[in-house]
């Protein structure tokens, strides 16, 4: 049972991730037959265009067109400190459920170095969240409906 409540907590957390740009996120396409990126506000997409606008003046781009397309996403620093810090510390449990004669160099319990190696991990993917704050991330292009992000 537990396991089944696990699978569907994750199965929900990807369907979220899963959901529609929003007109006026920021978008950057790729065309087929130029390789510099075009910049700009997604304002709506049709069966045939998807309208962008950048600076003072709207663009359709044919989504026939379009070889690649990325939104910008914002990353969160509590989600970011909590995905690696529990990376972390589920890694360095591994390696000791894998190799239970090894004890840490430090002498200290394996628990609590686990425990260490996952604030460790917490406090990176804290970090990293803040100096980098946004990405690019690559989205589907179907006709008819808004751009949709690529699964991680």
């Amino acid at each position: 049972m537990k396991v089944l409540a696990i699978i569907l907590a994750l199965a929900v957390s990807q369907a979220c991730t899963l959901a529609a740009q929003k007109p006026n996120d920021s978008l950057r396409v790729r065309l087929r037959t130029g390789s510099d990126w075009l910049y700009g506000r997604l304002v709506r997409s049709d069966s045939v265009n998807l309208y962008l606008r950048s600076q003072a003046q709207e663009q359709a781009i044919p989504l026939a067109n379009v070889r690649r397309a990325q939104v910008r996403q914002h990353q969160s620093v509590a989600r970011n400190a909590i995905v690696y810090g529990v990376g972390a510390a589920a890694g360095s449990a591994l390696f000791f459920v894998l190799n239970p004669s090894r004890e840490p160099l430090s002498g200290e319990s394996k628990a609590s170095y686990v425990a260490t190696s996952g604030l460790a991990g917490a406090l990176g993917g804290a970090i990293g969240a803040l100096i980098i704050p946004n990405y690019w991330a690559g989205v589907r292009i179907r006709p008819g409906i808004l751009p949709q992000p690529i699964a991680p």
